[in-house]
């Protein structure tokens, strides 16, 4: 039984994006580090005809959790929350320029921000600073970017 190529796509594309979120960086460019694991699971649920539900972006959400040290769950809440809100604005979304798109992902990335830091925060005094919203400003940069290349590579496998 051959098995269709872009069966391998999704998973493919979330190991790179895996891997992007651990390639060290300098310090200056690590605080502009966008979130390519949201960036990726928001391109998925965007896409036409794909439905994520649950239990990929909360299971993907775990792995971040645990790769980044972070307390279990936080990463996996934030994410199916801006799974569901995309899959809730997909129909609205599908009529704007990638330029468009790309700040309603400004939207949803800097909820993630706020999940994770409200989550993380708890039982502690750490404040916010200006400086955490930085991933928030280069994934709405890199957006489009990250839409032409998947749909090249899916483009490609059909």
């Amino acid at each position: 039984m051959r098995v269709k190529p872009t069966l391998w796509i999704m998973p493919a594309s979330f190991f790179v994006a895996l891997v992007l979120a651990l390639w060290p960086l300098p310090d200056l460019l690590a605080l502009w580090r966008p979130d390519w694991v949201a960036l990726v699971l928001l391109y998925w649920a965007l896409a036409p005809g794909r439905g994520l539900g649950p239990v990929l972006p909360w299971s993907i959400g775990v792995l971040v959790d645990v790769q980044t040290g972070m307390r279990l769950g936080l990463h996996a809440l934030g994410f199916c929350l801006i799974v569901a809100m995309a899959e809730i604005m997909h129909r609205r979304l599908k009529v704007f320029s990638l330029w468009q798109t790309g700040m309603a992902v400004a939207i949803l990335l800097m909820v993630l921000r706020l999940v994770v830091w409200l989550g993380s925060s708890l039982g502690t005094h750490a404040g916010a600073h200006a400086i955490d919203v930085l991933p928030v400003f280069s994934g709405a940069l890199v957006w489009p970017l990250v839409v032409v290349l998947l749909r090249q590579v899916e483009g490609m496998s059909r």
